[in-house]
């Protein structure tokens, strides 16, 4: 009789820790949506600040860190060095594969409007 009490006991701590378990995963879930949403809408102002700022001065020197004073009138310089090239593609890259490089397109042309009225 006490084996079985035991063992009943047990069972109920395992389904405790178990719906304990599923809780805790739950509120990971949100919190890992919350990442995901943050992760892409810094992916997708880094990609519009450089598109923005694509053959400025500002292109160059500082990383882009200076967009917000950019002269987006002026001229384009055509040539990126390899590292920047490679981090828009990756950039590019990382919003596509989780499906956002549309939202990115469209927060470019809203910012683009902006600009030009």
């Amino acid at each position: 009789p006490s084996s079985r009490h035991s063992s009943s006991h047990s069972s109920q701590q395992n389904h405790h820790l178990s719906l304990g378990k599923l809780k805790s995963l739950s509120k990971v879930s949100e919190q890992l949506n919350e990442y995901e949403k943050l992760v892409v809408q810094n992916l997708t102002d880094e990609l519009v600040e450089t598109f923005l700022s694509w053959g400025t001065s500002s292109d160059s020197s500082n990383g882009g860190s200076g967009a917000n004073n950019v002269d987006y009138r002026s001229a384009p310089r055509i040539t990126l060095t390899s590292d920047k090239r490679a981090k828009i593609r990756g950039v590019v890259k990382a919003l596509r594969v989780c499906g956002k490089l549309g939202g990115a397109g469209a927060a470019y042309q809203r910012k683009l409007c902006e600009v030009i009225s």
